[in-house]
């Protein structure tokens, strides 16, 4: 068949017309604060204590021998300083849509269809493994895990473990702010801290006592976890970033493997720590070298943090160090400047209230402490050495934290 020349002609003018239009309208969503559907890997040892209408509730959550696993896709509202092009969206599973209200599933709903695995408390067989139960669906969901990050042109993924006093709708919305920030896959461990609705008299305090007493079973619910995920940490690249609390979890289980090699991450962010500063010095050496690069973020003007040592005898907290290296304390007996992976990262100027720095996370991973345009990475003094360092913006619209 013969088309008129005039046709022939503009068919791929036309063509050209409706790919420009598609990635066009795809910057458009970016430009007026849209949202993202994000898919997030979890695996979660919340487990509901009440039941209302015959489903579960998890307003009210505790602990035990017993998780979930599985996927929720979290609704991220972008700004106009988000770039998402049709390959990202595509690789990453990602879609963009108007609104926030017309998700088919809250994220609550979503969990509470995800599979679970569980075991009795203090079962004979002492090899047994909360992991091994239900093993064929937990390989299922590892699998499928992984397809994923393959399907990433850099094969990297981040592993998540959020601060405490937060209900599950706080953890999985910062996990999608992680992953919208980074592009990057998020795997959360979703351990069952209380919200702050499950403690209503003196919230900041007593969700943190609550908090605490549920680390004393999440502690082992994550090392059966890491048992089953360590092959992938060095198989891939991956990123641990820890929260306030939730680096109490990395802390001990990074002590758990210290006579092993096969547990390995590209980068630890430890940001806003709430550990102890004296309890990470002294086993700093043991923690740096699952890592090539740790960065330890300290603030301190964090109100929580503040709050925390005070309700811990006030032994100083990791995330708060930056106020003891000015006071210039002696530091004599320490080597700050060792183990050569590890920088302490001063970044009061953000004034963050213990909150994360999103746009700080994606560019450590991506460019370690290169300088950009909007920030650079000072000493804070020669006498603390080339690994104590201080945040300074140049541009603080540019950070978008």
């Amino acid at each position: 068949m013969t088309f008129p020349t005039t046709l022939r002609v503009n068919i791929p003018n036309l063509a050209f017309c409706l790919i420009f239009i598609f990635f066009s309208d795809i910057s458009l969503a970016m430009a007026h604060n849209n949202y993202v559907e994000i898919p997030i890997y979890f695996v979660s040892d919340r487990i509901s204590m009440h039941h209302r209408f015959d489903k579960q509730s998890f307003e009210q959550v505790t602990t035990g021998q017993h998780v979930r696993f599985g996927r929720i896709n979290v609704r991220v509202k972008t700004s106009p300083t988000d770039t998402l092009d049709a390959n990202i969206l595509s690789k990453l599973n990602w879609k963009v849509t108007t609104s926030s209200n017309n998700q088919s599933l809250s994220i609550v709903d979503q969990f509470h269809q995800t599979p679970e695995a569980y075991m009795a408390y203090g079962s004979p067989n002492p090899n047994s493994k909360l992991f091994n139960k239900n093993i064929d669906l937990i390989d299922d969901f590892i699998n499928t895990f992984e397809k994923y990050v393959k399907n990433q042109t850099q094969a990297k993924f981040i592993l998540f473990i959020h601060g405490c006093c937060l209900n599950i709708n706080e953890t999985f919305q910062t996990a999608g702010e992680i992953a919208l920030n980074t592009k990057l896959p998020v795997l959360i461990f979703d351990w069952a801290t209380p919200g702050r609705s499950q403690a209503p008299i003196i919230p900041e305090i007593n969700a943190y006592r609550k908090s605490e007493r549920a680390l004393e079973i999440s502690y082992h619910n994550f090392h059966d976890f890491m048992l089953f995920l360590a092959p992938y940490t060095k198989r891939y690249k991956c990123i641990l970033i820890g929260h306030s609390m939730g680096n109490r979890l990395i802390y001990n289980e990074l002590l758990r493997w210290c006579d092993h090699t096969n547990l390995y991450f590209d980068e630890m962010q430890w940001i806003a720590a709430d550990k102890s500063l004296p309890a990470f010095l002294m086993e700093q050496n043991n923690i740096c070298k699952f890592a090539r690069r740790v960065y330890i973020f300290t603030d301190k003007s964090d109100p929580w943090l503040k709050l925390s040592q005070n309700l811990s005898s006030d032994v100083p907290r990791l995330g708060l160090s930056s106020q003891f290296f000015e006071l210039g304390q002696n530091f004599n007996e320490l080597y700050l400047d060792y183990p050569e992976n590890r920088y302490f990262i001063d970044v009061d100027a953000l004034k963050l209230k213990h909150n994360l720095p999103f746009r700080l996370i994606d560019k450590l991973i991506n460019s370690d402490l290169a300088d950009s345009a909007d920030f650079t990475f000072q000493d804070v003094s020669a006498e603390l050495g080339k690994h104590v360092l201080i945040l300074k913006e140049k541009s603080p619209k540019q950070m978008g934290l």
